[in-house]
Protein backbone atom coordinates (compact mmCIF):
# COMPACT_ATOMS: atom_id res chain seq x y z
CA UNK A 1 0.00 0.00 0.00
CA UNK A 2 1.54 3.25 -1.18
CA UNK A 3 0.53 5.52 1.67
CA UNK A 4 1.87 3.23 4.37
CA UNK A 5 5.28 2.92 2.72
CA UNK A 6 5.50 6.60 1.90
CA UNK A 7 4.45 7.50 5.44
CA UNK A 8 7.35 5.41 6.83
CA UNK A 9 9.83 7.35 4.68
CA UNK A 10 8.32 10.65 5.79
CA UNK A 11 8.87 9.68 9.42
CA UNK A 12 12.61 9.35 8.74
CA UNK A 13 13.33 11.94 6.02
CA UNK A 14 12.33 15.56 5.64
CA UNK A 15 9.47 16.12 3.20
CA UNK A 16 11.67 18.14 0.84
CA UNK A 17 14.02 15.14 0.49
CA UNK A 18 11.25 13.01 -1.00
CA UNK A 19 9.65 13.60 -4.38
CA UNK A 20 6.54 11.54 -4.91
CA UNK A 21 5.59 11.21 -8.57
CA UNK A 22 2.90 9.13 -10.20
CA UNK A 23 3.27 6.79 -13.14
CA UNK A 24 0.11 8.39 -14.59
CA UNK A 25 2.04 11.66 -14.88
CA UNK A 26 4.96 9.94 -16.60
CA UNK A 27 2.58 8.46 -19.16
CA UNK A 28 0.76 11.75 -19.70
CA UNK A 29 3.80 13.99 -20.11
CA UNK A 30 7.23 12.34 -19.96
CA UNK A 31 9.19 15.55 -20.54
CA UNK A 32 7.55 17.46 -17.70
CA UNK A 33 7.83 14.41 -15.47
CA UNK A 34 11.56 14.12 -16.08
CA UNK A 35 12.04 17.86 -15.60
CA UNK A 36 10.51 17.47 -12.14
CA UNK A 37 12.84 14.58 -11.37
CA UNK A 38 15.90 16.47 -12.62
CA UNK A 39 14.98 19.60 -10.73
CA UNK A 40 14.52 17.62 -7.52
CA UNK A 41 17.90 15.87 -7.74
CA UNK A 42 19.84 18.93 -8.90
CA UNK A 43 20.22 18.11 -12.60
CA UNK A 44 19.64 20.82 -15.18
CA UNK A 45 15.89 20.48 -15.90
CA UNK A 46 16.46 21.41 -19.54
CA UNK A 47 18.42 18.17 -20.06
CA UNK A 48 16.53 15.85 -22.37
CA UNK A 49 17.70 12.27 -22.95
CA UNK A 50 17.65 10.95 -26.50
CA UNK A 51 15.10 8.26 -25.74
CA UNK A 52 12.51 10.36 -23.89
CA UNK A 53 9.75 9.29 -26.29
CA UNK A 54 10.79 5.61 -26.51
CA UNK A 55 8.28 3.26 -24.92
CA UNK A 56 9.59 0.19 -23.13
CA UNK A 57 7.64 -2.82 -21.97
CA UNK A 58 4.34 -1.53 -23.31
CA UNK A 59 2.93 -4.86 -24.35
CA UNK A 60 0.49 -6.64 -22.12
CA UNK A 61 1.47 -10.17 -22.97
CA UNK A 62 3.43 -12.90 -21.29
CA UNK A 63 6.60 -14.16 -22.93
CA UNK A 64 5.86 -17.39 -24.81
CA UNK A 65 9.06 -18.95 -23.47
CA UNK A 66 9.40 -17.48 -19.97
CA UNK A 67 12.50 -19.51 -19.01
CA UNK A 68 14.37 -18.45 -22.16
CA UNK A 69 13.39 -14.83 -21.49
CA UNK A 70 14.54 -15.01 -17.83
CA UNK A 71 17.85 -16.61 -18.86
CA UNK A 72 18.56 -13.93 -21.47
CA UNK A 73 17.78 -11.15 -18.98
CA UNK A 74 20.19 -12.69 -16.45
CA UNK A 75 22.88 -13.12 -19.12
CA UNK A 76 22.47 -9.52 -20.24
CA UNK A 77 22.89 -8.27 -16.67
CA UNK A 78 25.88 -10.54 -16.13
CA UNK A 79 27.60 -9.46 -19.36
CA UNK A 80 26.88 -5.78 -18.64
CA UNK A 81 28.54 -6.18 -15.26
CA UNK A 82 31.76 -7.57 -16.74
CA UNK A 83 33.04 -4.18 -17.78
CA UNK A 84 32.90 -1.60 -20.50
CA UNK A 85 33.84 -3.89 -23.38
CA UNK A 86 31.27 -6.51 -22.46
CA UNK A 87 28.58 -3.87 -21.96
CA UNK A 88 29.27 -2.71 -25.51
CA UNK A 89 28.30 -6.19 -26.71
CA UNK A 90 24.89 -5.77 -25.08
CA UNK A 91 24.56 -2.30 -26.62
CA UNK A 92 25.50 -3.72 -30.03
CA UNK A 93 22.87 -6.45 -29.76
CA UNK A 94 20.23 -3.86 -28.81
CA UNK A 95 21.31 -1.46 -31.58
CA UNK A 96 21.00 -4.20 -34.22
CA UNK A 97 17.39 -4.72 -33.15
CA UNK A 98 17.94 -8.31 -32.06
CA UNK A 99 16.29 -7.69 -28.68
CA UNK A 100 13.19 -6.27 -30.33
CA UNK A 101 13.13 -9.20 -32.74
CA UNK A 102 13.35 -11.65 -29.86
CA UNK A 103 10.44 -9.91 -28.08
CA UNK A 104 8.31 -10.10 -31.23
CA UNK A 105 9.10 -13.79 -31.70
CA UNK A 106 8.61 -14.58 -28.02
CA UNK A 107 5.25 -12.87 -27.65
CA UNK A 108 2.83 -15.11 -25.84
CA UNK A 109 -0.81 -14.79 -24.94
CA UNK A 110 -2.15 -11.50 -23.61
CA UNK A 111 -2.62 -11.26 -19.88
CA UNK A 112 -6.24 -12.01 -19.03
CA UNK A 113 -8.57 -9.11 -18.21
CA UNK A 114 -9.64 -8.90 -14.58
CA UNK A 115 -13.28 -9.68 -13.95
CA UNK A 116 -15.56 -6.78 -12.92
CA UNK A 117 -15.93 -8.40 -9.49
CA UNK A 118 -12.15 -8.66 -9.01
CA UNK A 119 -11.76 -4.98 -10.04
CA UNK A 120 -14.42 -4.00 -7.52
CA UNK A 121 -12.79 -6.07 -4.77
CA UNK A 122 -9.39 -4.51 -5.45
CA UNK A 123 -10.86 -1.00 -5.52
CA UNK A 124 -12.53 -1.62 -2.14
CA UNK A 125 -9.28 -3.02 -0.73
CA UNK A 126 -7.22 0.02 -1.80
CA UNK A 127 -9.88 2.67 -1.18
CA UNK A 128 -8.69 3.85 2.26
CA UNK A 129 -5.05 3.93 1.18
CA UNK A 130 -5.88 5.96 -1.93
CA UNK A 131 -7.85 8.48 0.16
CA UNK A 132 -4.92 8.91 2.54
CA UNK A 133 -2.45 9.22 -0.34
CA UNK A 134 -4.71 11.80 -2.02
CA UNK A 135 -4.65 13.95 1.11
CA UNK A 136 -0.90 13.59 1.52
CA UNK A 137 -0.15 14.53 -2.10
CA UNK A 138 -2.96 17.06 -2.29
CA UNK A 139 -4.21 15.40 -5.47
CA UNK A 140 -7.54 13.82 -6.28
CA UNK A 141 -6.80 10.17 -6.99
CA UNK A 142 -10.01 8.40 -5.96
CA UNK A 143 -12.06 9.33 -9.03
CA UNK A 144 -9.28 8.38 -11.42
CA UNK A 145 -8.10 5.18 -9.78
CA UNK A 146 -11.10 3.72 -7.98
CA UNK A 147 -14.38 5.39 -8.86
CA UNK A 148 -14.87 3.66 -12.24
CA UNK A 149 -14.57 0.21 -10.65
CA UNK A 150 -16.64 0.86 -7.54
CA UNK A 151 -19.52 2.63 -9.25
CA UNK A 152 -19.93 0.28 -12.23
CA UNK A 153 -20.89 -2.64 -10.07
CA UNK A 154 -23.19 -0.99 -7.51
CA UNK A 155 -26.29 -1.40 -9.70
Amino acid sequence: LYFEHLDRFLQVFEGKQIKCLLYDDLQASPREFMQEVYSHIGVDPSFEPELIEKKYHTRKARPRFQNVYNTLVKCSKWVSGLGRGAAKVVQFVRAKGWVDLFHRLNRGADFPELSPQKKQDLAAYYQNDVKRLSRLLDRELHNKWLHPYIEKNKN
